[in-house]
Protein backbone atom coordinates (compact mmCIF):
# COMPACT_ATOMS: atom_id res chain seq x y z
CA UNK A 1 0.00 0.00 0.00
CA UNK A 2 1.25 3.37 -0.89
CA UNK A 3 1.70 6.24 1.73
CA UNK A 4 -0.22 9.24 0.73
CA UNK A 5 0.46 12.93 1.97
CA UNK A 6 -2.55 14.91 2.62
CA UNK A 7 -3.37 17.59 -0.33
CA UNK A 8 -2.63 20.35 2.14
CA UNK A 9 0.53 19.23 3.38
CA UNK A 10 1.78 19.25 -0.28
CA UNK A 11 0.82 22.81 -1.06
CA UNK A 12 2.35 23.62 2.14
CA UNK A 13 5.70 21.69 0.56
CA UNK A 14 4.76 24.19 -2.15
CA UNK A 15 4.56 26.84 -0.31
CA UNK A 16 8.39 25.94 1.80
CA UNK A 17 10.06 25.13 -1.91
CA UNK A 18 8.48 29.10 -2.75
CA UNK A 19 11.35 30.21 -0.88
CA UNK A 20 13.78 28.91 -2.47
CA UNK A 21 13.06 30.53 -5.89
CA UNK A 22 13.57 34.05 -7.72
CA UNK A 23 12.64 35.36 -11.12
CA UNK A 24 11.03 32.34 -12.88
CA UNK A 25 8.84 32.61 -15.19
CA UNK A 26 4.78 31.26 -14.12
CA UNK A 27 3.84 28.45 -15.73
CA UNK A 28 -0.19 28.30 -15.41
CA UNK A 29 -2.26 25.81 -14.93
CA UNK A 30 -6.15 25.24 -15.55
CA UNK A 31 -6.77 23.86 -12.18
CA UNK A 32 -4.85 26.74 -10.07
CA UNK A 33 -7.28 29.82 -9.93
CA UNK A 34 -4.41 32.97 -9.88
CA UNK A 35 -6.04 34.37 -6.07
CA UNK A 36 -5.58 31.13 -4.58
CA UNK A 37 -3.28 31.26 -1.63
CA UNK A 38 -0.98 28.56 -3.52
CA UNK A 39 -1.41 30.03 -6.90
CA UNK A 40 2.97 31.70 -6.98
CA UNK A 41 4.60 28.78 -5.65
CA UNK A 42 3.08 26.02 -7.76
CA UNK A 43 3.43 28.00 -10.95
CA UNK A 44 7.01 29.41 -9.73
CA UNK A 45 7.81 25.46 -8.93
CA UNK A 46 6.78 24.59 -11.89
CA UNK A 47 8.48 27.35 -14.01
CA UNK A 48 11.61 26.09 -12.36
CA UNK A 49 11.10 22.58 -13.11
CA UNK A 50 10.64 21.25 -9.65
CA UNK A 51 6.73 20.15 -10.03
CA UNK A 52 5.00 19.07 -13.15
CA UNK A 53 0.85 18.56 -13.55
CA UNK A 54 -0.50 15.85 -15.44
CA UNK A 55 -0.19 15.19 -18.90
CA UNK A 56 -3.47 16.84 -19.62
CA UNK A 57 -2.28 20.55 -18.47
CA UNK A 58 -3.83 20.31 -14.75
CA UNK A 59 -2.04 19.84 -11.83
CA UNK A 60 -4.39 18.46 -9.37
CA UNK A 61 -4.00 20.85 -6.23
CA UNK A 62 -6.77 18.34 -4.46
CA UNK A 63 -4.67 15.38 -5.17
CA UNK A 64 -2.73 13.43 -2.71
CA UNK A 65 0.89 12.81 -3.77
CA UNK A 66 2.69 9.77 -2.44
CA UNK A 67 5.73 9.56 -0.07
CA UNK A 68 7.99 8.54 -2.60
CA UNK A 69 6.51 11.72 -4.97
CA UNK A 70 7.19 14.29 -1.73
CA UNK A 71 10.57 12.92 -1.34
CA UNK A 72 11.34 13.40 -5.48
CA UNK A 73 9.82 17.05 -4.75
CA UNK A 74 11.86 17.43 -1.87
CA UNK A 75 15.08 16.23 -3.47
CA UNK A 76 14.08 18.96 -6.58
CA UNK A 77 14.23 21.92 -4.06
CA UNK A 78 17.32 20.60 -2.51
CA UNK A 79 19.29 20.63 -5.39
CA UNK A 80 19.52 17.10 -5.69
CA UNK A 81 19.07 15.17 -9.06
CA UNK A 82 18.67 11.57 -9.91
CA UNK A 83 21.19 9.06 -9.80
CA UNK A 84 22.45 7.18 -13.25
CA UNK A 85 19.07 5.17 -13.86
CA UNK A 86 17.03 6.50 -11.41
CA UNK A 87 13.98 8.29 -12.20
CA UNK A 88 13.20 11.92 -10.61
Amino acid sequence: MKRQLHPLRALALACLCALLLAGARPVDFPDVPSGSWYAQPVTEMAAKGLISGYPSGKFGPGDSITAAQFVAVTARCAGLRPAPGQTG
